[in-house]
């Protein structure tokens, strides 16, 4: 019983290491890198004739994988990771009974999700779902 609680706060650290380095990484995407991306873009088409694509993605356009939905999708595998604990939490205390740390595990992997997705909504990538 005793090892309960420490994989559930392993699950939620791999969470929130997870979620920071990807927000922190999305922070760079914002800033400069979309200047670098169209200044590329446009030196590595001089001698093309087809359209530019200057947006920081892997596949230009709506379709495919872009930054955007590649860091909406690290986000979903944080919150997963999170939700995961808080299960785990959940499934011991009705397997083997009530532990000591059960509420603050839950309660902080429910906060933890819900940090995620306010970040996700608060800089609109719900929208690249």
């Amino acid at each position: 019983m005793n090892f309960i609680p420490k994989i559930c706060t392993t699950l939620i650290a791999i969470s929130l290491v997870i979620f920071f380095a990807t927000f922190y990484h999305y922070q760079g995407i914002l800033e400069n890198e979309v200047k670098l991306s169209s200044v590329v873009a446009e030196a590595a088409s001089a001698f093309n004739s087809a359209p530019v694509y200057d947006e920081p993605s892997f596949v230009p356009g709506r379709y495919g994988i872009t930054e955007e939905r590649s860091v909406f999708l690290l986000f979903a595998l944080a919150a997963l990771f999170s939700l995961s604990a808080a299960a785990t939490a959940v499934a011991a205390r009705l397997k083997n009974g009530p532990f000591q740390s059960f509420v603050a595990i839950t309660l902080c992997s429910l906060c933890v999700i819900g940090s995620i997705a306010y970040t996700a909504y608060l800089y609109g990538l719900d929208t690249y779902a």
